[in-house]
């Protein structure tokens, strides 16, 4: 099969459309957790709610670069007709996002009382 402009752009179009929903659902889930908190816990749970929006954005990009550039990456490879090399690259996305999933998870205990006072100095 020869690779041409058609090809080219469907391929895109089917990489861009799950990433945005995607984004849009991690957007939309913080929408709804703030009318939650906002009418349910009143007005200063859903600043900080607010506040730790940020800090979610940067823990949620982790996930984003490995999900998307994996996916990326094992395309480009598949086209090739690479299938060992985009069999681990696919792997080794997935061992890194497991491995900082963890790491996040160690930290748990420690990160969210740091993260708030960095986020709310004065």
């Amino acid at each position: 099969m020869e690779r041409n402009a058609f090809l080219i752009n469907k391929k895109i179009h089917q990489y861009i459309l799950p990433g945005v929903l995607m984004t849009v659902a991690m957007q939309l889930g913080n929408v709804v957790d703030g009318m939650i908190v906002g009418n349910l816990l009143g007005a200063e749970a859903m600043a900080a709610i607010e506040i730790s929006m940020p800090i979610l954005l940067l823990l949620q990009m982790a996930a984003l670069m490995l999900a998307m550039g994996g996916a990326a990456e094992a395309a480009v490879f598949l086209g090739k007709r690479d299938m060992e090399k985009a069999s681990g690259v696919f792997t080794a996305s997935l061992a890194a996002g497991l491995s900082i999933s963890a790491l996040f998870a160690l930290f748990t205990p420690i990160l969210p009382g740091a993260c708030s006072h960095a986020a709310c100095r004065k």
